[in-house]
């Protein structure tokens, strides 16, 4: 199995936060990591879940986990980060509601 670089992620999630949910600046940065393989199948749902657990940086979380760079990259999305995902969204029930289309579409095309 091969190890986890924490510095390196903590540093990818550091440069996400600062996108500030830029959609474009996040394709840059998850291509980034994918390039100097700090983002891949195994260290992704900590990526996911650093990010959810920040407060209210959910939406980029989202977009992290929407990204096409991961699609043409073959980097597998477990569906546990869906749930954890989706505890990190607000009680508000518009923000969950509009949310569970793109999980459930998301988790199709995995399929």
């Amino acid at each position: 199995m091969k190890s986890i670089n924490f510095r390196s992620i903590d540093k990818l999630c550091s440069l996400l936060l600062a996108s500030g949910g830029n959609h474009a600046k996040v394709e840059s940065i998850v291509g980034s990591g994918i390039r100097q393989r700090v983002i891949d199948k195994d260290s992704l749902p900590l990526i996911v879940q650093r990010l959810a657990g920040q407060g209210n940086q959910w939406q980029t979380a989202l977009l992290v986990l929407q990204s096409r760079q991961l699609a043409s990259h073959n980097i597998a999305r477990d569906p546990s980060m869906w749930k954890t995902l989706e505890r990190a969204i607000p009680e508000d029930v518009k923000a969950k509601e509009n949310v569970r289309p793109v999980i459930a579409s998301s988790l199709r095309k995995e399929k």
